[in-house]
């Protein structure tokens, strides 16, 4: 999956996919086959339900205690698809979990032949011991090695007299570190579950789904959204804003007294472009100050993170294809080339698991979730 994981592993044929966004926990069946399409045989969204009083890592748990019950309920009803062992791999996108690069380098006394027990003996010394008050470091793994100054995809059995590791760490709130491990271990008790962050999942995306050495990226959650910065490969730096899809939903079903998944439904058909002049009208006067609050948000998050470097204007928008195109009209409605690296526009494309080399299908028995897709992608890196 990576050049040197010291987390390593295989996985069966069949794999249950956790995604555990924001605001909604995605689930889905995936089986892999060598020299086959990634094949989807079961997906589920599980809203998170907050509420006033409730402890927020309470809410997450009982979200994916949910969600893990309506996938064991789908592997007993695909049963005639000989689905043995499975592993289970979990996604976990900000703000629950939160990741950083860290480089660390040295030189040694003599040129020596790299190995893998070299090479996690550096980090071993060299990596910080301990996480930030009130974290666990939950996943870490190594995104670029650089040998005697020189980047390399294939380190082993090479010499080199100096080594430098970039790293990429993720840490999580102990209490959301114990309403994963909860929740999880209720629900597949017999089962290691392997936690992997956002971040890490799209650097390893980027040569499927970007064209860029060096782009932008905007993960669209319900209840928030990151801005992250990826360089040959390597998270550079990122931002978050408190805005999302959900955001969005409210502010229909207050301008119409809709229910959420009504709410949903003239939002996906209002930006398809196939509701009725009246329900358009309606939507459309719904969103106006979303429109206001998203630009000052986003720019707010340009300001911050362009402090340190410039932002690259090619954007990629991760998130639900429905709804990330609201996102990227708005980002084409208002001037931000102030912040990027060309000083031109952003160039907003979402990403989409139909762009990747892999092919990806959906049975009859999942719904379509491009999210959910572009993980599979990613787990069989």
């Amino acid at each position: 999956m990576n050049v040197l994981s010291l987390l390593s592993r295989t996985h069966p044929s069949h794999m249950v996919l956790f995604d555990v966004g924001s605001a909604t926990i995605g689930v889905a069946v995936a089986k892999y086959h060598s020299g086959h399409p990634i094949e989807i045989l079961f997906t589920h969204r599980e809203h998170i339900k907050y509420a006033d009083g409730t402890n927020v890592s309470d809410a997450l748990r009982v979200a994916i205690i949910n969600a893990g019950k309506s996938v064991l309920e789908a592997l007993g009803t695909l049963g005639h698809r000989r689905i043995g062992s499975y592993s289970v791999q979990a996604v976990v996108h900000a703000p629950w979990i939160d990741s950083y690069s860290t480089r660390i380098e040295s030189g040694l006394k003599e040129e020596v032949a790299i190995s893998r027990a070299l090479l996690q003996k550096f980090m071993h010394d060299r990596l910080p011991k301990t996480s930030p008050p009130g974290r666990v470091q939950c996943d870490y793994h190594v995104t670029k090695i650089e040998l005697n100054g020189y980047h390399t995809l294939d380190p082993f059995q090479k010499t080199a007299r100096h080594i430098a590791l970039t790293v990429l760490q993720s840490t999580v709130a102990e209490k959301v570190h114990e309403a994963l491990r909860s929740a999880y271990s209720s629900v597949f008790p017999n089962h290691e579950v392997h936690i992997d962050s956002f971040l890490f999942a799209i650097t390893q995306l980027q040569d499927a789904v970007a064209e860029h050495d060096s782009f932008s990226v905007l993960d669209v959650g319900g209840e928030y959204t990151t801005l992250h910065i990826i360089q040959d490969g390597v998270a550079m730096g990122g931002v978050g804003i408190d805005f999302g899809t959900e955001h969005l939903l409210r502010a229909i079903m207050k301008g119409t007294n809709l229910d959420r998944h009504a709410a949903l439904s003239e939002l996906t058909m209002y930006l398809a472009k196939t509701c009725t002049p009246s329900q358009c009208s309606k939507i459309e006067n719904s969103l106006k100050q979303m429109e206001i609050e998203w630009a000052q948000q986003f720019g707010d998050a340009c300001t911050t993170l362009s402090k340190t470097r410039r932002i690259p204007n090619a954007l990629s928008l991760f998130g639900d294809t429905r709804l990330t195109q609201w996102f990227t009209h708005i980002l084409t409605r208002f001037e931000f080339a102030t912040f990027t690296t060309t000083g031109q526009v952003f160039v907003a494309t979402p990403l989409s698991f139909n762009n990747a080399q892999q092919e990806v299908v959906f049975h009859e028995s999942a719904k379509t979730d491009n999210v959910l897709a572009l993980l599979a992608l990613f787990v069989d890196k």
